[in-house]
């Protein structure tokens, strides 16, 4: 359903993106007919500076800066290789550039380059820009002035990754950037909101709906990974809670069905409670901020859903030593997951309501002010 949605509605972003990166490629790919570039120096040198840009210029601001850094990062580095390889291979061969000894001095480097793909660095610097860098100064640079090709190459890269964001940047402080999508934390709410509607509605049936609910729950995952750089320490807590006690509660609907007995007199009866509670967090998923009262107020229905589960297990274990009957036993490995399953329920109330307080434009906080006048109100 979140999918669906932002799909439909934010097409036009994509429209957008797609002109303007067409836009300052052209702009960027102009400087390879300026006569001094045309005249002295070789083309594909001059055609990686499209590349980047093209790569690089985005509406997306965030997208903009961690690509441009990448690109810049790797192209930095794949020029001093080749700088130095360069220098060793001169000062070897008598001094004139060789570009067999040259390619061959960087593919030890463009091997370590490539790992980059699948470790961390992958997420400081963009491989791809270290090799290209690396072989396209290496190989084509030439044999006459090998420096100054190299030197004019880095130049060139800077260029096509600094006017993109300069662009970019200036139209994110002016205010003129289109919305990618809904703002993070709605879309984290709406994600959330569907997971666990179709979670309470599959209840101890999840099993049979295995590629339904992973595929809402990647959504629900996708979305609090869009929106934790947005959050603070505090924020970022609640949505962990919140993700982890749904996952938790479909994990513990989804191993097997439900022992009759323990559906009877445990699960069934407290479905009212839970369902009331859910449709109270429904509301509150809404993305519209909420009164401090109303925060409190799921608190408490949270904790008088928790007792009422307290009640309904002590019960139970009642019955069972009254009744004497072995018809009644359930294992303990079931009467666990039952637990946890409707445990879940008020805990994500409690997650929800944190999530709300320490929202960004969310709940306000009260004031002393406010206990004050409390407090004279009720001398009054």
């Amino acid at each position: 359903m979140a999918e669906a949605f932002l799909d439909r509605q934010y097409t036009r972003f994509r429209l957008l993106d797609a002109l303007y990166t067409g836009l300052l490629t052209c702009v960027v790919s102009g400087i390879q007919f300026l006569p001094f570039a045309k005249d002295h120096f070789e083309a594909q040198l001059l055609a990686l500076a499209t590349v980047w840009a093209a790569m690089t210029s985005t509406l997306d601001y965030h997208t903009a800066v961690t690509e441009s850094w990448k690109i810049y990062l790797g192209s930095v580095m794949g020029g001093t290789v080749s700088v130095v390889g360069a220098a060793i291979v001169v000062a070897c061969n008598g001094g004139t550039y060789n570009i067999l000894w040259g390619s061959l001095f960087a593919l030890p480097f463009c091997f370590l380059g490539s790992c980059m793909y699948v470790g961390k660095m992958s997420e400081a610097l963009s491989w791809v820009s270290f090799v290209v860098r690396l072989y396209s100064v290496a190989t084509f640079a030439g044999e006459a002035e090998p420096f100054a090709k190299m030197a004019f190459t880095v130049v060139m890269g800077f260029v096509a990754d600094i006017v993109p964001v300069l662009v970019t940047a200036v139209l994110n402080i002016s205010g003129l950037l289109p919305s990618k999508g809904p703002p993070p934390f709605d879309a984290f709410e709406r994600a959330t909101r569907d997971f666990l509607e179709t979670s309470m509605i599959c209840g101890m049936e999840a099993g049979d709906h295995r590629k339904e609910l992973a595929r809402r729950q990647n959504a629900m995952h996708d979305a609090m990974r869009a929106a934790l750089p947005k959050a603070d320490r505090t924020l970022q807590l609640s949505m962990f809670k919140m993700t982890a006690i749904l996952d938790g509660f479909t994990a513990a609907c989804s191993v097997k069905y439900l022992d009759p007995v323990v559906n009877r007199e445990i699960w069934e009866p407290l479905q009212a409670d839970l369902r009331a509670l859910c449709s109270r967090a429904f509301r509150f998923l809404s993305g519209t901020p909420k009164k401090v009262e109303e925060i409190e107020e799921l608190r408490c229905s949270s904790e008088r859903v928790k007792g009422r589960i307290k009640l309904m297990l002590m019960s139970y274990s009642k019955g069972l030593v009254r009744c004497e009957d072995w018809r009644w036993v359930a294992s303990g490995r079931e009467l666990s997951r039952v637990e946890a399953a409707l445990i879940a329920v008020p805990h994500f109330a409690e997650a929800l309501a944190s999530y709300l307080e320490a929202k960004p434009e969310g709940v306000p906080r009260k004031s002393w002010a406010d206990y004050v006048s409390r407090r004279r109100d009720f001398r009054d």
